[in-house]
């Protein structure tokens, strides 16, 4: 979704001054609305809240002083002052009383766009970053866990609370990173008990440990013992408790009979990342703002989304992570993220630039969509989110063969 275009509120009892800046930000893609007197500016802040105010130091009735002191608090917009009668003591005297900048006119048009770009950006980014960290700081484990609006979330989230109801042994099946235990958690906190105890144990120290009556009991690693050793973990499950246990995808078929029936009645599929590209970029957001609850979050350009959406996420969300700590290490700047995922695989063949990193992905992208639904065009470009026409220029573009995609040439 693209960002709505910066506003600003220009307050100046200079008509000519007034006009002449509305029409360079006008033509810059700002939104201007303008004030001729500070009374009026201020009030117009309350009623429709710009990104940033430019503001005529010297007017009748209140100053552009007086401005800057109306318009302090924590959610005002910064103030930028603008004046004929600049000198060092002005600007002192006006950063001192809150104001973002000070600009002397006449102003260079560059250093003016520059000035209020900057101030309109960090309060945006100021403000993501309050919401995100509100919205974290109001989400419960189930909300981390589950976080996103696809299908795959929508059916993990109903999964783990109808789950959380019952009281029968479950096993958690997913691919390794998807955060099995903490789902396993969530389960618990949602059941009838949550003040009960919570034990995480591996398979193959369950004979012989001390396990309290009541609460949860979290089996990890079931999966990787071998036969013989799920023989013997067989009298030792515990009763009086809740079962859980977690394997990796496709492994429930491998469990001995008898373990399987104790354990693995009931199965709760955890989707791995690639099958959550809607959710991709929500999460990512998610985990940087865990990383960096005080920074804003990056600006995605278009090769961090096309990445971030594109990539095939081995590693599941635990990689995810691991591109938000890259990201967060790198320069600010385009590709900052993209940057961040392709350094994380050193193995893979690199192309030379970005641009056809990029490429890459969507090739691959495309190619596994026109298999997955045989080659039906309408189901494709629904799948991927784009217009038939747009994935026709696409497949040309990126000089795709659909034929041999499809294995009928």
């Amino acid at each position: 979704m693209t960002d709505a275009p910066l506003h600003v509120l220009v307050i100046d009892d200079d008509s000519a001054m007034r006009d002449s800046t509305r029409m360079l930000l006008t033509r810059a893609g700002w939104r201007v609305d303008t004030a001729a007197r500070g009374a009026d500016g201020i009030a117009a802040t309350r009623s429709d809240p710009p990104d940033v105010v430019l503001c005529d130091l010297r007017m009748p009735g209140l100053s552009g002083l007086d401005v800057v002191q109306a318009l302090r608090g924590p959610d005002a917009p910064p103030v930028v002052l603008l004046s004929a009668f600049g000198d060092i003591a002005t600007a002192v005297e006006a950063v001192q009383a809150g104001a973002h900048g000070f600009l002397e006119k006449p102003c260079h048009p560059d250093a003016l766009r520059s000035a209020l770009d900057h101030a309109a950006r960090t309060r945006r980014n100021g403000r993501h970053a309050a919401t995100l960290r509100a919205r974290m700081d109001g989400m419960s484990a189930l909300d981390r866990i589950a976080h996103g609006g696809s299908t795959s979330a929508t059916a993990l989230r109903r999964g783990i609370l109808d789950a959380a109801a019952a009281t029968h042994p479950l096993t958690i099946e997913g691919p390794p990173g998807t955060r099995r235990a903490a789902i396993a958690r969530a389960i618990h906190d949602n059941g009838p008990g949550p003040g009960a105890d919570f034990a995480v144990l591996p398979a193959d120290a369950l004979p012989g440990a001390a396990v309290p009556a009541g609460g949860t009991v979290l089996l990890e690693g079931v999966d990787a013992l071998d036969r013989a050793a799920q023989a013997r973990l067989v009298p030792h499950l515990p009763h009086g408790l809740r079962l859980l246990c977690t394997v990796s995808e496709g492994h429930v078929a491998t469990m001995l009979p008898d373990l399987r029936w104790r354990l693995a009645g009931h199965v709760l599929p955890v989707p791995a990342l690639r099958d959550r590209p809607d959710d991709v970029v929500d999460l990512f957001l998610l985990e940087w703002g865990d990383l960096a609850p005080d920074a804003p979050p990056p600006a995605l350009d278009p090769d961090d989304l096309s990445l971030l959406i594109a990539h095939p996420w081995p590693g599941n969300l635990r990689e995810l992570r691991a591109v938000a700590e890259r990201a967060a290490l790198q320069p600010p700047g385009r590709g900052r993220v993209a940057r961040a995922i392709l350094a994380g695989t050193p193995d893979a063949p690199m192309a030379p630039t970005l641009r056809e990193a990029v490429a890459a992905f969507e090739r691959r992208l495309i190619g596994r969509a026109l298999r997955a639904h045989d080659g039906r065009m309408d189901d494709v470009a629904a799948h991927l989110g784009l217009g038939r026409r747009t994935l026709n220029e696409k497949i040309v573009k990126l000089g795709l063969d659909k034929d041999r995609i499809l294995g009928t040439s």
